[in-house]
């Protein structure tokens, strides 16, 4: 289960492979638009590009970008992405509201790295009750 974290809000959340990260965001009250996005969103329908997010870490758990994106973000870095254009595959870590003249970016950036990245670990298949070896303790993932 991959697992999303959104820096400027310091949440994360954990969403089914394939899910919409516009929609994972809009559920868990994650706010990703500007005033101006907020006025004139397409309520993600992916005609619009107001609900422009940075993935700091983890882009290659991502869909590739869409034809659309390409074109609502030709001018911008590579790792500006259309939230509703994106389904999560693994573990991310997005900026929202990106900003190149944001004071706080870096800030906020460097705070979020110096975190743990969280470890999903595949769930145990059953053991047979005659072969299972009592002295084994299964790997458990320490929370943060």
């Amino acid at each position: 289960m991959p697992s999303i974290r959104f820096i400027r809000e310091d949440k994360e959340v954990f969403a089914a492979d394939g899910a919409n990260l516009r929609f994972k965001a809009v559920e868990n009250q994650v706010d990703l638009y500007t005033f101006g996005g907020k006025m004139m969103n397409c309520g993600g329908y992916g005609q619009c590009g107001t609900c422009i997010v940075e993935i700091v870490q983890g882009a290659e758990n991502l869909s590739p970008r869409t034809p659309f994106e390409e074109r609502k973000l030709k001018r911008k870095p590579e790792t500006y992405r259309l939230a509703c254009q994106a389904s999560v595959n693994g573990p991310v870590t997005v900026l929202t509201k990106p900003s190149p003249k944001d004071a706080q970016r870096e800030t906020l950036i460097a705070r979020d790295l110096a975190k743990p990245i969280p470890v999903t670990l595949p769930a145990e298949p059953p053991q047979d009750e005659t072969i299972a070896d009592s002295d084994q303790s299964p790997i458990v993932a320490a929370e943060p």
